[in-house]
């Protein structure tokens, strides 16, 4: 479960969001990711360190998020090595509610094996620019542990 928080104060996300990559029912061998917020976002707090408590999760306790559907595009680079980046699949922008107030965002990723790069940006919505977010690029995480003997298959 992605979060973003605070430099300031690791501990308290202030954007957590599920992900759900489905196959592209328009585009043969392409994936989309829908994204959804967590109705009680206190509830699911530090959930993505907490398998027990990730799994209390149900679909009552989240929300989709309109205009939050990026299209998945694969890049193979190398036998066996991929990238992946996403484009907005929708022509409607990406809006959510934090704290009673309504937000934009801009969505995009890049990912790897070993590299997630996130173009994430708050827009505001009378100007149309960037406020926050990747301003100067992208956000890069690098892969430390690899987590994959946690999902059921």
């Amino acid at each position: 479960m992605p979060r973003c928080t605070s430099i300031l104060n690791l501990k308290q996300p202030y954007r957590q969001r599920l992900l759900r990559l489905y196959p592209d029912e328009t585009t043969p061998n392409s994936l989309q990711v829908q994204y959804y917020k967590l109705k009680d976002p206190g509830a699911f707090k530090n959930a993505g360190q907490d398998p027990a408590l990730l799994r209390q999760l149900t679909l009552e306790q989240i929300e989709f998020l309109p205009g939050c559907t990026l299209r998945v595009k694969q890049h193979q680079f190398a036998s066996n090595a991929y990238e992946f980046s996403t484009t907005s699949a929708t022509s409607t922008p990406c809006c959510f509610s934090y704290q009673g107030k309504t937000y934009q965002v801009s969505l995009g990723f890049e990912a790897t094996k070993e590299e997630f790069r996130s173009y994430d940006q708050g827009i505001n919505p009378v100007t149309g620019k960037a406020i926050w977010g990747a301003l100067l690029g992208p956000f890069c995480f690098t892969k430390h542990q690899d987590f994959a003997s946690e999902l059921a298959m």
